[in-house]
């Protein structure tokens, strides 16, 4: 909760701290869900929009700084991490493009990604702008946890054996 006595600086302070805890609280019930323990603290990426400044983007890794105790480990823009999803998804392959469409309050931009004949990534924005469209969404929070949740389900986790297996050791 903010109270209207706060700063700018103070509210977006006590948000990146509020998200820290939503964060730590998702490890503890997606380690408790699956029966996994996280031993590694986890590092900290910004993911920002494509058309902000540079004192935005600091700002960002700012708050990352005070709030994690760590500098972000990358900062990219939601067009090239969209672009990068669809290609780990395997959405697109070597040869394949696709426009990301950045639907913003003000306009629409369009990027091309492309992955080369070489399996390279490569996002070209394109100019050009229209009036912004109303379009229904999905809980993007929700999303990324069930995606998060989904490539943890999929992977082999190392730990002790079930009592009364019978195998030694760890798998």
């Amino acid at each position: 909760t903010f109270r209207n006595s706060m700063t700018p600086r103070e509210v977006c302070e006590g948000f990146f701290r509020h998200v820290k805890d939503v964060i730590l609280t998702q490890i503890k019930l997606l380690s408790k869900k699956r029966g996994v323990k996280f031993e590694k603290e986890f590092s900290v990426s910004i993911v920002h929009p494509p058309k902000v400044g540079k004192e935005y983007i600091n700002e960002l890794i700012r708050l990352c700084e005070i709030t994690f105790d760590q500098t972000p480990s990358k900062v990219i823009s939601s067009t090239k991490a969209i672009g990068m999803l669809a290609k780990y998804n395997r959405v697109i392959g070597r040869g394949d493009s696709l426009l990301i469409f950045d639907m913003g309050e003000e306009d629409i931009s369009v990027s091309k990604v492309f992955v080369s004949d070489k399996d390279d990534l490569y996002v070209d924005g394109v100019n050009g702008h229209m009036e912004p469209l109303h379009i229904g969404g999905i809980n993007v929070d929700y999303t990324i946890a069930e995606y998060i949740e989904k490539g943890i389900r999929e992977r082999d986790t190392i730990g002790t054996p079930s009592t009364g297996s019978g195998q030694a050791g760890h798998v």
